[in-house]
């Protein structure tokens, strides 16, 4: 088979349509997916290559070359573009702008894909063992001491930003006196392990979860509409359970960041395993980690935001959208589109399961669980 001559790529930009690049012959390898530093007009931009071809309509010596080839893999596997194609066209939004938005910033940016872990400080023996007053000469130190022995010995940038003010030079000075050492913590912190047991689930609980598990495997839409307090979590916590004891992926979705936090810490007390979050409180560092593990499928279980829904998950084998009805799932500027319709067109992409849950379907939502388009799960009375 020929080498490819030429990229069509898409470009951050307002536009409809790709535009072609010419490959040099140490390039023609690259993958659909990739992303490429080219110039467009008189800047330099990162695009992201959709197809590669022998041929262009235009005239060769117009066509500019590549600059650079980014990634060695694509950073959009063919799922994710399948999906943002799709997004694209049914949304008449152009493709650039669209296939960018799945994106975490730094990717954007052309950074790499290997994300590294947060700097963070810790104790040594002497700074665990010297009294804080010994350095009352130099009240910014002993400041950070004393706030670094009550918080067990370990801190790091990101709670001392939001702690104290210009605290870098008083702990570098802490540094050079030995009291404490730097390293690089984990991408995501995985020394977590199930701390509380998994209740025993009443009659409809286990119903849904037993119908739900049935379709593993198969595009199937589930509305499970329950009353506040009849344990629509615990269901979705259940199955999660039995994807990830499988080795595969799940997606949960949540309408607003607020929820997030407290959704996370219910399922690694659950789950014992690492919980990858993708939401816009993050920074970018953050996103970035979460994004490349879920992509490795070193995070088995997701929680996000709308964006979420673009993040590449391998073995992603079901999707589940807590308060399906909610409008925050509607993402209102720029490409606009709604998180849990493009969950279904995914879901039926991927053949796996999605299952939508509120104590307040959404009337559209309602409507196909009676036409029998989903299938409808119902819980009634209050979870013990």
């Amino acid at each position: 088979m020929s080498e490819a001559k030429f990229a069509r790529v898409a470009v951050p930009v307002p536009l409809f349509g790709l535009f072609d690049y010419r490959l040099e012959k140490h390039q023609q390898s690259v993958s659909t997916g990739c992303r490429v530093e080219i110039s467009f007009g008189r800047k330099s931009l990162v695009g992201l290559v959709m197809e590669t071809s022998q041929t262009s309509q235009l005239p060769a010596n117009k066509i500019k070359a590549i600059d650079r080839v980014i990634d060695e893999t694509p950073v959009l596997p063919g799922p994710q573009l399948k999906l943002l194609q799709w997004a694209a066209d049914y949304y008449h939004h152009p493709i650039g702008e669209v296939l960018f938005t799945a994106l975490p910033n730094l990717l954007k940016q052309g950074q790499s894909t290997q994300v590294r872990g947060e700097i963070i400080w810790q104790l040594t023996d002497a700074g665990k063992s010297l009294d804080p007053l010994s350095l009352k000469r130099a009240p910014k130190q002993s400041g950070l001491l004393s706030l670094l022995q009550q918080m067990s010995g370990v801190i790091c940038a990101e709670r001392l930003n939001g702690m104290t003010e210009n605290w870098r030079p008083a702990m570098q000075a802490l540094e050079n006196k030995q009291l404490l050492t730097r390293k690089e913590g984990p991408c995501l912190d995985t020394s977590i392990t199930a701390a509380i047991a998994a209740p025993t689930l009443n009659d409809e609980q286990q119903q849904a979860v037993t119908e739900v598990s049935a379709s593993l495997g198969t595009f199937n839409t589930f509305l499970l509409q329950g009353i506040t307090g009849s344990g629509k979590t615990e269901v979705y916590l259940a199955l999660v359970d039995r994807v990830i004891k499988q080795g595969n992926q799940v997606l949960v979705l949540v309408p607003e960041i607020s929820l997030t936090p407290q959704l996370m810490q219910r399922f690694q007390q659950r789950l014992g395993v690492p919980i990858a979050a993708l939401h816009s409180g993050l920074n970018d560092r953050q996103r970035l980690c979460a994004w490349t593990l879920a992509a490795e499928n070193k995070g088995q279980v997701v929680i996000g935001t709308r964006s979420a829904l673009f993040t590449p998950m391998p073995r992603l084998k079901l999707i589940i959208i807590d308060e399906e009805h909610d409008g925050s799932l509607k993402q209102q500027e720029g490409f606009r589109y709604h998180a849990r319709d493009l969950a279904l067109v995914s879901a039926k992409h991927a053949d796996i399961p999605v299952l939508l849950g509120s104590a307040t379907p959404s009337l559209e939502t309602l409507n196909n669980a009676l036409k029998q388009q989903y299938r409808y799960l119902k819980l009634t009375r209050r979870a013990s």
